[in-house]
């Protein structure tokens, strides 16, 4: 695995937190807009439907599935973090940190640390590189799985 591939994996867990977020907001919507038929027909059922008790019973599902993946989001970002600082050179430890803990465009990085897109590109690059001598055990690990 490299060491872009490896760092992207905290991003795509940000990326599931806001949809899982999202999802939440739908089935809230759809707990609160429930509301009971009006009809005076009287249907009798095998199977009653308990709408506002099943989607109250997904939300708390997914509630604490958040709650899990918030947990491991910080785990992760922690680790990603001190992995980071591992690197020897401070603008190189910037790049990685604003890149792939902060999910700042490289244009953006450029900017907040006065370099030119292009150097900015550079250091990346070498960044990783260098991120990967000192963890290839962890993204060989990472392949292997």
């Amino acid at each position: 695995m490299t060491a872009k591939k490896y760092l992207s994996e905290l991003e795509n867990h940000s990326t599931r937190l806001k949809q899982k977020e999202e999802q939440k907001q739908m089935l809230l919507a759809v707990a609160t807009s429930v509301t009971q038929r009006m009809s005076s027909t009287k249907v009798q059922s095998n199977s009653p439907v308990d709408r506002v008790g099943d989607t109250a019973s997904k939300l708390a599902d997914l509630e604490a599935e958040i709650d899990r993946d918030i947990t491991d989001f910080w785990y992760k970002q922690d680790l990603f973090i001190n992995q980071i600082q591992m690197l020897s050179d401070a603008i190189q430890m910037q790049v990685l940190f604003k890149t792939y803990v902060q999910f700042k465009a490289l244009k953006t990085v450029a900017h907040e640390i006065g370099r030119s897109y292009q150097y900015t590109r550079e250091l990346h690059q070498k960044a990783l590189v260098a991120f990967e001598k000192i963890h290839a055990d962890i993204l060989a690990e990472k392949k292997a799985v």
